[in-house]
């Protein structure tokens, strides 16, 4: 493929355009995307990230790819399949597993935005129908006093495990929790996520618009 740029003169006018320097891949869906990355980076380091203490983490293809899987078998295991499953986080590694192990195979993705207010993300949750959500540990206040009023939810699934704090509703488990359960399904031949196929015509995200001049609308994608 080309390298660099084009240039061209039309009416006088000198025009630069930026020539790609690789070809693009095809791809169907974002399960495809996934497998096809893991095929050609496979344990090339694909995301850094520090944990609490301040400690560089690395994460290979191979790796994101296998969190994945492990999480939607687990979702899938809960009786969590064609769900709406939300999140609401920072920009992290974890908020990239848990949309993927949605979309790619247990339900629908109600992604949040992470600067809702309160009442917002109740109202959004509310709407949305979900019936489980990611959550990551800025937002515990808002979970412990959603999990008060709301029944439809079933589990709150926190992003890191749960610090000093021990919780006697069973809906509260860790992301952490999720994925050794679902490596555990896994190694015992349970494949309903992986190979669930994926139908490129159905929805599997319901995403809220911002709501600025009226109440929030949600596009079905």
């Amino acid at each position: 493929m080309h390298r660099g740029v084009s240039i061209t003169v039309e009416n006088g006018r000198r025009i630069v355009k930026g020539l790609g320097y690789h070809e693009p891949r095809k791809v169907s869906n974002l399960k495809e995307l996934v497998k096809n990355s893991v095929k050609k980076y496979g344990n090339a380091v694909g995301f850094k990230f520090k944990d609490k203490e301040g400690k560089i983490i690395e994460k290979t293809y191979v790796e994101f790819n296998s969190d994945i899987d492990c999480l939607g078998t687990a979702l899938i295991s809960l009786g969590l399949k064609d769900k709406n499953i939300s999140i609401i986080g920072e920009n992290r590694y974890e908020w990239g597993v848990c949309y993927l192990s949605i979309v790619n195979g247990t339900g629908i993705a109600v992604p949040l935005d992470k600067y809702l207010p309160k009442i917002e993300v109740e109202n959004l949750i509310e709407r949305g129908k979900v019936e489980a959500i990611f959550y990551s540990p800025a937002y515990q206040q808002i979970m412990d006093d959603l999990a008060k009023t709301n029944n439809r939810i079933k589990y709150f699934i926190c992003m890191e495990d749960f610090v000093d704090v021990t919780y006697e509703d069973s809906r509260f488990v860790t992301l952490p929790e999720l994925i050794e359960k679902g490596r555990t399904l896994l190694d015992a031949g349970d494949r309903s996520f992986v190979d669930a196929p994926i139908d490129e015509n159905k929805m599997t995200v319901l995403l809220f618009t911002s709501g600025t001049t009226s109440m929030s609308k949600g596009v079905m994608l």
